[in-house]
Protein backbone atom coordinates (compact mmCIF):
# COMPACT_ATOMS: atom_id res chain seq x y z
CA UNK A 1 0.00 0.00 0.00
CA UNK A 2 1.25 3.44 -0.90
CA UNK A 3 2.01 5.99 1.78
CA UNK A 4 -1.20 7.44 3.30
CA UNK A 5 -0.05 11.06 2.97
CA UNK A 6 0.67 10.53 -0.71
CA UNK A 7 -2.71 8.87 -1.18
CA UNK A 8 -4.45 11.83 0.47
CA UNK A 9 -2.57 14.30 -1.71
CA UNK A 10 -3.39 12.24 -4.81
CA UNK A 11 -7.10 12.12 -3.92
CA UNK A 12 -7.30 15.86 -3.29
CA UNK A 13 -5.46 16.67 -6.53
CA UNK A 14 -8.10 14.67 -8.41
CA UNK A 15 -11.04 16.20 -6.51
CA UNK A 16 -11.84 12.84 -4.87
CA UNK A 17 -12.81 14.59 -1.66
CA UNK A 18 -14.78 11.76 -0.09
CA UNK A 19 -11.83 9.40 -0.50
CA UNK A 20 -9.47 12.04 0.89
CA UNK A 21 -11.72 12.48 3.92
CA UNK A 22 -11.77 8.73 4.63
CA UNK A 23 -7.97 8.58 4.32
CA UNK A 24 -7.53 11.63 6.57
CA UNK A 25 -9.75 10.05 9.22
CA UNK A 26 -7.81 6.78 9.08
CA UNK A 27 -4.44 8.52 9.25
CA UNK A 28 -5.50 10.86 12.06
CA UNK A 29 -6.70 7.85 14.07
CA UNK A 30 -3.29 6.23 13.56
CA UNK A 31 -1.52 9.42 14.62
CA UNK A 32 -3.76 9.76 17.68
CA UNK A 33 -2.96 6.17 18.66
CA UNK A 34 0.78 6.80 18.38
CA UNK A 35 0.42 10.06 20.30
CA UNK A 36 -1.47 8.33 23.12
CA UNK A 37 1.14 5.56 23.24
CA UNK A 38 4.00 8.06 23.24
CA UNK A 39 5.42 6.61 20.01
CA UNK A 40 4.58 9.42 17.61
CA UNK A 41 7.48 10.20 15.29
CA UNK A 42 8.04 13.98 15.17
CA UNK A 43 8.81 13.74 11.45
CA UNK A 44 5.44 12.09 10.82
CA UNK A 45 3.70 14.79 12.86
CA UNK A 46 5.48 17.49 10.84
CA UNK A 47 4.51 15.72 7.63
CA UNK A 48 0.86 15.66 8.71
CA UNK A 49 1.02 19.39 9.48
CA UNK A 50 2.53 20.17 6.09
CA UNK A 51 -0.12 18.10 4.31
CA UNK A 52 -2.85 19.79 6.34
CA UNK A 53 -1.62 23.27 5.37
CA UNK A 54 -1.28 22.26 1.70
CA UNK A 55 -4.74 20.67 1.68
CA UNK A 56 -6.34 23.65 3.38
CA UNK A 57 -4.86 26.12 0.90
CA UNK A 58 -5.89 24.08 -2.10
CA UNK A 59 -9.41 23.43 -0.81
CA UNK A 60 -9.99 27.09 0.07
CA UNK A 61 -8.96 28.05 -3.45
CA UNK A 62 -11.28 25.42 -4.93
CA UNK A 63 -14.14 26.61 -2.73
CA UNK A 64 -13.58 30.21 -3.90
CA UNK A 65 -13.58 29.05 -7.53
CA UNK A 66 -16.84 27.15 -7.03
CA UNK A 67 -18.39 30.16 -5.27
CA UNK A 68 -17.64 32.32 -8.32
CA UNK A 69 -19.30 29.72 -10.54
CA UNK A 70 -22.33 29.58 -8.25
CA UNK A 71 -22.60 33.37 -8.22
CA UNK A 72 -22.46 33.38 -12.02
CA UNK A 73 -25.31 30.87 -12.17
CA UNK A 74 -27.38 32.98 -9.75
CA UNK A 75 -26.77 36.07 -11.87
CA UNK A 76 -27.67 34.14 -15.02
CA UNK A 77 -30.90 33.00 -13.38
CA UNK A 78 -31.94 36.62 -13.04
CA UNK A 79 -32.02 36.89 -16.83
CA UNK A 80 -34.35 33.95 -17.28
CA UNK A 81 -33.96 30.53 -18.85
CA UNK A 82 -32.68 31.86 -22.18
CA UNK A 83 -29.33 33.02 -20.88
CA UNK A 84 -26.55 30.53 -20.24
CA UNK A 85 -23.10 31.75 -19.12
CA UNK A 86 -20.51 31.08 -21.77
CA UNK A 87 -23.10 30.30 -24.45
CA UNK A 88 -22.69 31.80 -27.87
CA UNK A 89 -24.79 34.87 -28.51
CA UNK A 90 -26.54 35.33 -31.81
CA UNK A 91 -26.66 38.94 -32.94
CA UNK A 92 -28.79 39.89 -35.89
CA UNK A 93 -29.01 43.25 -37.52
CA UNK A 94 -29.82 45.06 -40.73
CA UNK A 95 -27.55 47.53 -42.36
Amino acid sequence: MADTADEIRYAIERAEYERAQVLWEQWSAELAGHLAAGTLDPAEWARAGELFRWSRSLLLAERAHLQVRLNTLHAAGAYGPHYAPGAATLIQGRF
